[in-house]
């Protein structure tokens, strides 16, 4: 089953792979990414008025946010146009930001695996505690004991029933007392 986060990255990649790879090839690879010229989205809302604002905000954003991506922003001296051409040069502090991006990138996938691989080990740990199931025997079923039965509640005289409840006045700090008025 896929969660939503995935889902909706896998919706992403289709739609850029449909619009944005489809319409700019030169500008947009997933394979091999090209850093885009600052502020590309109005470019492509100039050129694909069709396309939702914030759809095309969210697959550049999941665009520009790869490690892939990010390796080209070091390696890469210029930045390219929709039409392939060069745009303005990638600055220092853009390729330093992204070398620490991948840096902090590649901190927090070691410390997820650490995680995942201590949650295996206690897992297993956790397996060989409990006892197996002998093949041979099978268990022997409890015994069900019968219900009790429960008394028969007596039932109430006609007097009982014919006297109606009074509450008794009590006296100071005392409880009221409920009692039977007897008819006369």
């Amino acid at each position: 089953k896929m969660s939503k986060t995935h889902a909706k990255k896998a919706r992403l990649i289709h739609f850029f792979n449909e619009t944005l790879a489809a319409h700019f090839p030169q500008c947009f690879d997933l394979e091999n990414p090209k850093p885009s010229q600052i502020d590309i989205h109005l470019a492509i809302q100039a050129a694909l008025p069709e396309i939702d604002f914030k759809t095309l905000r969210a697959v550049l954003s999941t665009y520009t946010n790869r490690p892939a991506y990010k390796h080209a922003l070091i390696k890469q001296p210029h930045r390219v146009n929709l039409d392939g051409t060069q745009a303005d040069a990638v600055g220092g502090t853009e390729k330093e930001k992204a070398a620490i991006w991948l840096t902090e990138y590649a901190e927090r996938k070691k410390a997820e695996a650490e995680r995942r691989q201590k949650a295996q080990q206690l897992q297993a740990k956790t397996a060989a505690k409990t006892k197996p199931i002998k093949a041979g025997k099978p268990e022997k079923p409890k015994p069900v004991k019968p219900a009790k039965p429960k008394p028969a509640r007596p039932e109430p005289t006609p007097e009982a029933v014919k006297e109606p409840l009074v509450t008794v006045k009590p006296k100071i700090g005392e409880r009221p007392v409920l009692k039977r008025k007897p008819l006369s």
